[in-house]
Parts: C-alpha cells; sequence; structure tokens
C-alpha cells in the first residue's frame, strides 16, 4: 500500500515523501517550517490529486523550476 511519510532535518524543516507500493519514492514534498504545515500538505495531495487532469504542457520548453506555495485550506 502507498503511503506519506514525514520526515524532519537536523534544522527542524519537515517534509514528506509519498512512497509507492514497492518502497520507491514518487514524491517529494518542499520543506515546512512545522509538522502541521507538511500534514495539511499531505491532506491537499489526498484532497485534490484524485480529481486533477493532466495539463500536457510538453510541447513548450520549460526551465524546470516551478514556484510552489503553501496550501491553506
Amino acid at each position: 500500500m502507498a503511503k506519506f511519510v514525514i520526515r524532519k532535518n537536523a534544522a527542524g524543516n519537515y517534509w514528506f515523501v509519498l512512497k509507492a507500493n514497492n518502497n520507491k519514492t514518487v514524491l517529494q514534498s518542499q520543506m515546512y517550517t512545522t509538522k502541521q504545515h507538511a500534514e495539511t500538505g499531505i491532506h491537499a495531495i489526498k484532497s485534490e490529486a484524485a480529481s486533477a487532469t493532466v495539463d500536457d504542457q510538453t510541447a513548450t520548453n520549460h526551465s524546470g523550476h516551478e514556484t510552489v506555495e503553501n496550501y491553506n485550506h
């Protein structure tokens, strides 16, 4: 079964990864200042991703970097 894993680094920042059934990491979040913010990020993915569509932008070149905004639900 897939699972979210919350982690904390030595600086006290939190992030999470989504592990697939084979325990491979398929998603890594941004850094959060609190565990609650990381949990809110997980909740956002769980609630929003089920109905997400795919926007294929492969015809346009992108830098590969995009600003990530905190999700405030």
